[in-house]
């Protein structure tokens, strides 16, 4: 996919392709990836026209759950409000699958990134998490929304709860099944603990679950968006840069982007605190 964003022609073929599965196979999972999503900014009148034919599948087949999830991904990151119902009417006509209070927590959480109501966002996806998790059979997959509850119970101001799936989280990840999520529980749950701690005013606390954060063995998504950087700006705040600069040197041991490191330790020795935008949110 790619091309795309260099080549028009190649841009062409891939909106008409994306027009013509949610036309023809709307039920199909590729429908529902986000690589058969379409931009409004990107993809102008075609981001549109893909709009038209998801509304008027789901009108046809009001009832077909994979229509409606796939549908609702497309609308995921542009008109939340629309994927929003259509996750509800998912979860409506399958309560008992927990696809879709994942989904609908991963909506709340978007939200609560990009909006000014983190907290009461946080809430809500903490609850559809929880719905999810309740729901959830396979011991893997519950242990892989640990990471999610953890981080949104911490956001949405419930550090009880925040603690306790964090140490959930660690302790599936010490548990001895070592799979692509271990790296990421192992980050998480470390700086989670951390931030209540820095929160309680531990400060010494807070520095050695930062320094366990970075000895994550990394996985798909930190060595691809990096490290979560929050409980390092907090720390950073109260004059702690040793112990930053000491965790960038962990991360450089998984993170791909040395030159971004660089660049950060560089502003933390001369006193800054870096700008780690959306390092934040990882």
């Amino acid at each position: 996919m790619g091309k795309q964003f260099v080549s028009a022609s190649d841009r062409a073929v891939r909106q008409q392709h994306i027009l013509w599965i949610i036309q023809h196979h709307p039920e199909a999972p590729v429908a529902g990836l986000h690589d058969a999503d379409l931009d409004p900014v990107l993809d102008g009148h075609f981001y549109q026209d893909g709009a038209t034919r998801w509304k008027r599948q789901v009108a046809d087949h009001p009832t077909d759950p994979a229509i409606l999830h796939n549908a609702a991904e497309y609308f995921l990151l542009n008109d939340s409000p629309i994927a929003e119902d259509l996750f509800k009417k998912g979860a409506a006509l399958e309560p008992n699958n927990p696809d879709w209070p994942d989904a609908l927590g991963e909506l709340y959480n978007l939200q609560s990134n990009n909006g000014p109501d983190k907290s009461q966002q946080a809430a809500a996806a903490l609850t559809q998490y929880e719905r999810a998790f309740a729901l959830t059979t396979n011991d893997t997959r519950k242990s892989y929304l640990l990471d999610d509850l953890a981080t949104t119970a911490f956001d949405a101001g419930d550090t009880n709860k925040a603690e306790t799936y964090a140490q959930q989280a660690l302790k599936s990840a010490a548990s001895g099944k070592k799979d692509w999520n271990t790296g990421n529980a192992i980050h998480h749950g470390n700086l989670i603990l951390g931030r209540i701690a820095l929160q309680a005013g531990d400060i010494e606390q807070a520095k050695h679950f930062l320094l366990e954060a970075g000895k994550t063995p990394g996985s798909p998504q930190l060595e691809s968006f990096g490290p979560n950087m929050s409980l390092a700006k907090e720390l950073l705040e109260k004059g702690q840069k040793d112990v930053v600069l000491e965790y960038f040197t962990l991360c450089a041991k998984f993170w791909q982007h040395q030159t971004e490191l660089d660049t950060w330790a560089t502003t933390v020795k001369q006193g800054g605190i870096p700008n780690f935008g959306a390092n934040l949110d990882y």
